[in-house]
């Protein structure tokens, strides 16, 4: 397994310590423009897309520098606060100390900035997510209503894509910014290694990276007709990564080796598994909270030259061109998008490296600092008038 010496709490291990940040901090501050990010807690998810790596890009900047603290850490972000020009909330859930710091940044004149990835903001729709996820119902009311108060107290909205940042901002009656989820310098490096490493499987190997239960819902959205391929196509398998299991029906597929179940791994070692697969899938079930997801399940596939089948959502709409470095399937489309890409290995390599290319291309570095350092600027400029 890959080891990681990074200044990431890699699945909530937090191997950079808070002095470091402190100092880090500090630093920043003398030099360039200081953003503070604040989340509640080390997880494997949203911290890295959002935070860690908006960090990590804008050590590249001229003009702005970011450090990221907890919840737990928020005496120390009030003894630096006043160094800042601007602070970041990520999915942060409502406390009073948190209305105290944002109460104390807008004395201060810093702008204070709501990020959040998921239509997990307007109450309203917590039951149509609370059943898409699986999730219970009380909690995530009582998840959202808190996430809104920060939001509505915010100053500004970052989100991952347009059509989650139109309904935020149509919420809270804030000026929005998108900032797309992307992927950090190493799980690039690394997946250029092991894109170099592939070597050909002797079965046809599709492959589910969920990484979470909630998205049981969204492997059924084509699980019987990868079933179907299965059965149909004796030197095939299905490989799952995380934390989904399926019905016992299935078992006796698993029993032969043509189902496989890979553990929930840290985000370099995932990267290894994906690229040894042929065919990664990312089917969602189709409504408003999923049109709300970023593309992150086709970049970082594409990233170790593996081609994806998506469902047609907001975001893999907008980064999908259908047969050109991917495919898009609704519900009755799968059996035979797979089967089309298993009778063709060069189509497949084609899509495999337009998908590497575009991605590299869409997500290149310094397109992405100038839209982070566009939108902190526009904000700074904005709040002072």
């Amino acid at each position: 397994m890959t080891t990681l010496n990074i200044k990431f709490p890699c699945e909530g291990r937090c191997n950079y310590p808070l002095f470091e940040r402190i100092k880090e901090a500090t630093s920043i501050a003398k030099n360039k423009k200081l953003c503070i990010y604040l989340y509640d807690r080390p997880d494997a998810s949203t911290f890295r897309y959002r935070v860690y790596n908006v960090c990590q890009l804008l050590e590249n900047s001229e003009k702005f520098g970011a450090t990221y603290f907890y919840a737990h850490e928020i005496g120390a972000v009030f003894e630096i606060l006043r160094t800042a020009s601007l602070l970041v909330l990520c999915r942060t859930q409502w406390s009073n100390e948190y209305e105290i710091l944002i109460t104390e940044s807008k004395r201060l004149h810093i702008p204070v900035i709501f990020d959040c990835d998921d239509l997990v903001v307007d109450i309203s729709k917590i039951p149509m997510v609370s059943s898409t996820i699986l999730a219970d119902l009380n909690g995530m009311l009582l998840y959202a209503s808190k996430l809104f108060l920060v939001a509505k107290q915010a100053n500004y909205i970052f989100s991952t894509n347009s059509y989650l940042l139109e309904r935020i901002t149509n919420l809270v009656h804030k000026k929005g910014y998108v900032i797309p989820n992307f992927f950090n310098n190493e799980q690039l490096e690394y997946s250029i290694r092991y894109t170099e490493q592939k070597t050909e499987n002797p079965n046809f190997t599709i492959g589910y990276f969920s990484g979470s239960p909630s998205h049981f819902n969204d492997l059924n959205v084509c699980l019987e007709e990868i079933i179907q391929f299965l059965i149909e196509n004796k030197n095939s398998k299905l490989v799952i990564a995380g934390h989904i299991s399926l019905h016992d029906k299935y078992a006796y597929l698993k029993d032969i080796k043509r189902i496989e179940y890979l553990p929930f791994s840290n985000y370099l070692d995932l990267q290894k598994m994906i690229s040894n697969v042929d065919l990664n899938i990312a089917p969602l079930v189709l409504n408003e909270f999923t049109n709300c997801k970023s593309d992150l399940k086709y970049f970082e596939a594409s990233i170790v030259s593996t081609p994806t089948i998506a469902s047609p959502t907001y975001s893999f709409l907008n980064s999908i061109d259908q047969g050109i470095n991917g495919l898009l399937c609704y519900p009755g489309e799968w059996y035979s998008a797979i089967r089309e890409l298993f009778a063709n290995p060069e189509q497949r390599q084609l899509i495999a490296n337009n998908a590497f290319e575009n991605c590299l291309d869409k997500y290149e570095k310094s397109r992405l600092l100038t839209l982070v350092e566009s939108a902190f600027s526009d904000i700074i400029n904005d709040y002072s008038c």
